[in-house]
């Protein structure tokens, strides 16, 4: 009885919603009219991710083309959540954010900035024609905002287990650099055949999974740094 009177308490909180919603709509409708330009510009939002700690959560919003990340923290009551810009690119130029990854402490965020490209041998969409050309690049940025910091070329990324570095793909090849010296330089980690993808680490930071795709087939394969950078592969249509 208390789920079924839960249910539909949630179900009328919906319904005074969507009231209040066409409510305004209305009124708004009235006021002004619809154009191509209001339909193209309405903002949307993608990439939802929790963090691992602190409660908070973070998105992609594209408002007026402007792609940013947002967080949202919980209240000090705990009953809701505040939502706040973190990143603050203030131009239409079509660059894409996506694949954000939280920090293990939830005190940071790692992102991609650019679409990619198709195909290694053409360069990343540039939509606005910017002078300089387009990059898919990663990026780190505080929770707290601040100025977001370059890390290099590529995409992917996934941060390890202790927070310190963060793993990522630059052509199909996997790189590495240090979160925690701002000074630190991208590395490669290990050259294979084929096209790496889909990084995972084990929860213990000592393994890291990732496809190797081989264009007809692919594997899943392991990369050990405990046992000398060791790589161990098996086709990944098997399980266990």
């Amino acid at each position: 009885m208390k789920a079924k009177a839960g249910m539909m308490w949630c179900l009328a909180v919906a319904l005074a919603a969507a009231s209040v919603l066409l409510m305004v709509h209305g009124a708004s409708a009235q006021e002004t009219e619809f154009t191509i330009e209001r339909a193209l510009s309405a903002p949307y939002t993608s990439d939802l991710i929790a963090a691992p700690s602190k409660g908070r959560f973070a998105w992609v919003a594209n408002i007026d083309g402007r792609r940013n990340l947002w967080i949202a923290d919980p209240t000090q009551d705990g009953k809701g959540h505040v939502s706040r810009q973190v990143t603050h690119y203030a131009d239409d130029d079509g660059q894409e954010i996506h694949s954000p990854q939280w920090a293990p402490d939830g005190s940071y965020l790692v992102y991609v900035r650019g679409s990619g490209a198709q195909g290694e041998d053409h360069p990343v969409p540039n939509p606005a024609w910017l002078p300089h050309g387009a990059q898919q690049q990663l990026w780190v940025v505080s929770a707290e905002g601040g100025e977001p910091r370059l890390l290099g070329d590529g995409q992917g990324p996934a941060i390890c287990p202790d927070g310190k570095q963060v793993d990522y793909m630059v052509k199909g090849q996997i790189w590495t650099i240090r979160l925690d010296d701002p000074k630190a330089s991208p590395t490669q980690v290990l050259e294979t055949r084929g096209s790496a993808q889909s990084l995972r680490w084990s929860p213990d930071g000592m393994h890291l999974a990732f496809v190797s795709d081989r264009g007809d087939h692919s594997f899943v394969a392991v990369y050990s740094a405990a046992s000398g950078g060791t790589v161990s592969y098996r086709p990944s249509s098997l399980c266990g």
